[in-house]
């Protein structure tokens, strides 16, 4: 896919190839595969059961995000993140962010997003970085950039996740199984 972001209102990051842009309006996305196609959200979005991989940045988050049993793997180029929470808000659950070329998740404005039962592992830097408020019941391998506040204490940490590659597993789309 390609889209000019020339003459197009929305955030100043954009480039052209982008796969999805949402802007000023609300999206609900399910069962898709996102394959070198980014993502930039500068409205509402939903993404629920479905992958992100091989792009330069999976999602680039500038407004409200949701982001529920779905898997970011193989984005990133360089130090680019596989995930970008910029100035948004988003809730994730139940979400795996995984093998990235650079870091995993980026937290803009601390204690603007929440996660749960959510794994981030085996990224090219940082797992995740930023504040975050803790829903529980997260797996974080590399952790030192995470501000997690709130939570019961059930986050576990340093520990690698042991993924297997991101393939079809029966699902929807491809995921990444535990091994």
């Amino acid at each position: 896919n390609s889209a000019q972001s020339s003459g197009c209102p929305g955030p100043s990051h954009l480039a052209a190839g982008e796969g999805l842009l949402v802007v000023r309006t609300d999206a609900d996305v399910e069962r898709t595969t996102f394959y070198k196609n980014n993502i930039v959200n500068d409205g509402g979005l939903y993404f629920s059961q479905s992958t992100a991989s091989g792009s330069d940045v999976g999602i680039s988050n500038d407004g409200q995000l949701t982001v529920a049993n779905s898997t970011f793997s193989g984005n990133g180029v360089g130090i680019s993140n596989a995930f970008g929470e910029f100035v948004g808000v988003m809730d994730m659950s139940n979400s795996t962010v995984a093998n990235n070329l650079g870091d995993g998740i980026d937290f803009g404005p601390a204690l603007t997003s929440s996660v749960r039962n959510s794994i981030f592992a085996g990224n090219g830097g940082e797992d995740c970085s930023g504040g975050l408020i803790s829903g529980d019941y997260n797996l974080i391998q590399k952790a030192p950039g995470c501000e997690w506040f709130g939570g019961g204490g059930h986050n576990i940490t340093g520990v690698a996740a042991k993924l297997g590659p991101l393939s079809w597993t029966g699902g929807w789309t491809e995921t990444m199984k535990p091994l």
